[in-house]
């Protein structure tokens, strides 16, 4: 994998520890208005696009104006709360910095929308390694597991699928990986580490331990 220019990384569980926060605003947007929603589903799904977060989780049948409202609640809620809930990594801005020392390309693949993703890596201060920012846009990038979001930013700099790599937390990020054919690395947080049916190319607990595959 030495060979590689350019590493992608996924946001949510690989550079930042949002999953408790994505949780709450779900759980408190849907008692707020009476919506039942299976959060252990819900749970699941996180690293998918959005809507299929929320349609995946219902329990509960929705009008268009019900559904229009649950979302709206629930991105007020996560506004008010992830600067307090969402912490980064402490190995990331250590292995991002050497990373691109070494000359290496780093960007962000994430069925996120890019301003969503911009917003955190400013406030966490990382945006400065990152040459480019891949994010789903209605209508022309899919999110997870499409491989639009990966392929992306290899198209825009005129990178070959085999000089990329790609790193996550969920088996989604692996599914994207190979339907976009390239490789990727699972990063296992603690919180999963049961075996996937989609094989990553290689398992880190930490993103040090890129430092030694990317030397």
């Amino acid at each position: 994998m030495g060979d590689a220019k350019i590493i992608l990384f996924d946001l949510d569980g690989t550079l930042v520890d949002s999953r408790d926060a994505i949780l709450e605003s779900f759980a408190k947007a849907a008692q707020q208005l009476g919506i039942d929603i299976d959060l252990d589903r819900l749970s699941q799904l996180l690293g998918y696009p959005l809507m299929d977060v929320v349609l995946g989780s219902l329990k509960t049948r929705l009008t268009r104006e019900e559904l229009a409202n649950y979302i709206a609640l629930r991105r007020r809620i996560i506004n008010s709360i992830w600067r307090k809930k969402v912490k980064l990594y402490s190995d990331v801005e250590e292995v991002l910095e050497v990373l691109s020392a070494r000359g290496y390309l780093l960007g962000i693949a994430s069925s996120s929308i890019i301003p969503r993703i911009r917003e955190f890596i400013e406030y966490f201060g990382i945006e400065k390694y990152f040459v480019v920012v891949s994010g789903a846009i209605e209508g022309r990038l899919r999110g997870k597991p499409w491989p639009d979001v990966i392929l992306y930013p290899l198209k825009l700099l005129s990178i070959s699928k085999s000089k990329a790599i790609y790193v996550g937390d969920a088996e989604v990020d692996c599914r994207a990986s190979k339907n976009a054919s390239i490789k990727f690395i699972r990063i296992i947080r603690g919180r999963d580490n049961k075996p996937w049916d989609c094989k990553p190319d290689k398992e880190i607990r930490s993103l040090y331990e890129l430092l030694e595959i990317l030397k």
